[in-house]
């Protein structure tokens, strides 16, 4: 799965109850798009897109690694899952891939 977020979409729709959960911070834009593709891509590798609550899916501080903390879904956790981001094209946009793999990811641009 993939994600690419706009910090301008983001930063004028977030609404952080949606997406975070509470153990979770994001303080700027650019962090909370972050974690919003991280946490589509996860979705996104599943198959189950949102019908999974994106704020029990739990990833890593924005400043962090890219990788998935924590499920706390009703709906099962998969078995293995790497995640790792994505270097955009423009600073306005963050991006992040996702793979079911117990492999690391390595994205490299070509």
């Amino acid at each position: 799965g993939i994600d690419v977020e706009s910090v301008a979409a983001v930063d004028a729709r977030w609404d952080p109850a949606l997406v975070l959960h509470t153990d979770e911070q994001a303080d700027s834009p650019r962090e909370r798009a972050l974690a919003w593709a991280r946490k589509e891509a996860v979705l996104k590798a599943t198959g189950r897109g949102l019908v999974v609550d994106p704020s029990e899916v739990l990833v890593s501080a924005p400043r962090d690694p890219a990788r998935l903390v924590d499920w706390r879904a009703d709906e099962p956790r998969p078995p293995m899952i790497a995640l790792a981001d994505v270097d955009p094209t423009t600073p306005d946009h963050r991006a992040a891939v996702a793979a079911l793999t117990g492999d690391d990811l390595r994205v490299e641009a070509v």
